[in-house]
Protein backbone atom coordinates (compact mmCIF):
# COMPACT_ATOMS: atom_id res chain seq x y z
CA UNK A 1 0.00 0.00 0.00
CA UNK A 2 2.73 2.43 0.99
CA UNK A 3 4.10 1.53 -2.83
CA UNK A 4 0.96 2.23 -4.88
CA UNK A 5 0.65 5.93 -2.75
CA UNK A 6 4.14 6.56 -3.55
CA UNK A 7 3.38 5.55 -7.67
CA UNK A 8 0.70 7.99 -7.84
CA UNK A 9 2.47 10.92 -5.92
CA UNK A 10 5.29 10.63 -8.58
CA UNK A 11 2.50 10.13 -11.20
CA UNK A 12 1.05 13.12 -9.85
CA UNK A 13 4.27 14.94 -9.85
CA UNK A 14 5.56 13.67 -13.20
CA UNK A 15 2.58 15.31 -14.95
CA UNK A 16 1.93 18.28 -13.02
CA UNK A 17 6.11 18.37 -14.50
CA UNK A 18 4.99 17.84 -17.79
CA UNK A 19 2.00 19.93 -18.13
CA UNK A 20 4.26 23.30 -16.52
CA UNK A 21 6.51 22.07 -19.44
CA UNK A 22 4.18 21.97 -22.04
CA UNK A 23 3.06 25.58 -21.15
CA UNK A 24 6.19 27.09 -21.04
CA UNK A 25 6.83 25.34 -24.40
CA UNK A 26 3.67 27.33 -25.84
CA UNK A 27 4.61 30.72 -24.48
CA UNK A 28 7.91 30.22 -25.52
CA UNK A 29 6.92 29.99 -29.02
CA UNK A 30 4.34 32.49 -28.36
CA UNK A 31 6.91 34.79 -27.62
CA UNK A 32 9.27 34.01 -30.16
CA UNK A 33 6.48 34.40 -33.15
CA UNK A 34 5.72 37.87 -31.03
CA UNK A 35 9.31 38.71 -31.35
CA UNK A 36 10.16 38.28 -35.20
CA UNK A 37 6.90 40.37 -35.75
CA UNK A 38 8.10 43.41 -33.93
CA UNK A 39 11.28 42.81 -35.99
CA UNK A 40 9.92 42.24 -39.06
CA UNK A 41 7.32 45.57 -38.95
CA UNK A 42 10.49 47.43 -37.19
CA UNK A 43 12.66 46.76 -40.26
CA UNK A 44 9.82 47.20 -42.98
CA UNK A 45 9.38 50.81 -41.48
CA UNK A 46 13.05 51.75 -41.70
CA UNK A 47 12.99 50.71 -45.17
CA UNK A 48 9.83 52.48 -45.83
CA UNK A 49 11.58 55.47 -43.73
CA UNK A 50 14.55 55.20 -45.89
CA UNK A 51 13.09 55.85 -48.94
CA UNK A 52 10.67 58.21 -47.75
CA UNK A 53 13.85 60.33 -46.20
CA UNK A 54 15.40 60.22 -49.61
CA UNK A 55 12.56 62.55 -51.52
CA UNK A 56 12.73 64.96 -48.32
CA UNK A 57 16.38 65.32 -48.65
CA UNK A 58 16.21 66.06 -51.81
CA UNK A 59 13.79 68.82 -51.24
CA UNK A 60 15.90 70.24 -48.24
CA UNK A 61 19.05 70.19 -50.70
CA UNK A 62 17.16 72.47 -52.97
CA UNK A 63 16.03 74.78 -50.38
CA UNK A 64 19.39 75.03 -49.05
CA UNK A 65 21.27 74.78 -52.25
CA UNK A 66 18.72 76.13 -55.12
CA UNK A 67 17.32 78.93 -52.81
CA UNK A 68 20.19 79.62 -50.26
CA UNK A 69 17.94 79.31 -47.25
CA UNK A 70 20.00 78.54 -44.46
CA UNK A 71 19.12 75.24 -42.70
CA UNK A 72 18.87 77.74 -39.14
CA UNK A 73 15.56 79.47 -41.10
CA UNK A 74 14.38 76.05 -43.04
CA UNK A 75 12.04 76.18 -39.29
CA UNK A 76 10.43 78.66 -41.22
CA UNK A 77 9.02 76.70 -44.61
CA UNK A 78 9.16 73.31 -42.82
CA UNK A 79 7.49 73.31 -39.10
CA UNK A 80 8.65 70.51 -37.54
CA UNK A 81 11.80 69.92 -39.06
CA UNK A 82 14.58 70.35 -36.46
CA UNK A 83 18.45 71.66 -37.62
CA UNK A 84 19.68 68.36 -36.92
CA UNK A 85 17.01 66.32 -38.56
CA UNK A 86 17.60 68.99 -41.95
CA UNK A 87 20.86 68.21 -41.70
CA UNK A 88 20.85 64.62 -41.49
CA UNK A 89 18.30 64.91 -44.68
CA UNK A 90 20.64 67.09 -46.35
CA UNK A 91 23.54 64.46 -45.58
CA UNK A 92 21.22 61.62 -47.13
CA UNK A 93 20.72 63.41 -50.03
CA UNK A 94 24.13 64.58 -50.57
CA UNK A 95 25.35 60.74 -50.23
CA UNK A 96 22.47 59.55 -52.69
CA UNK A 97 23.83 62.14 -55.22
CA UNK A 98 27.91 61.13 -54.88
CA UNK A 99 26.37 57.45 -55.60
CA UNK A 100 24.31 58.24 -58.34
CA UNK A 101 27.68 60.17 -60.22
CA UNK A 102 29.89 57.82 -59.65
CA UNK A 103 27.44 54.84 -60.97
CA UNK A 104 27.91 57.43 -64.21
CA UNK A 105 31.32 57.93 -64.13
CA UNK A 106 31.79 54.29 -63.82
CA UNK A 107 30.24 53.49 -66.52
CA UNK A 108 31.61 53.78 -70.46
Amino acid sequence: MGRSIRQQARTKALQAQELRRRERAAAERRRSALGVEVAVTLEERDELVRRLDLPAGRAVLKLTREERVPVSELAEWIPDLTGSEAKRLRALAEAAEQDASAVVVAEP
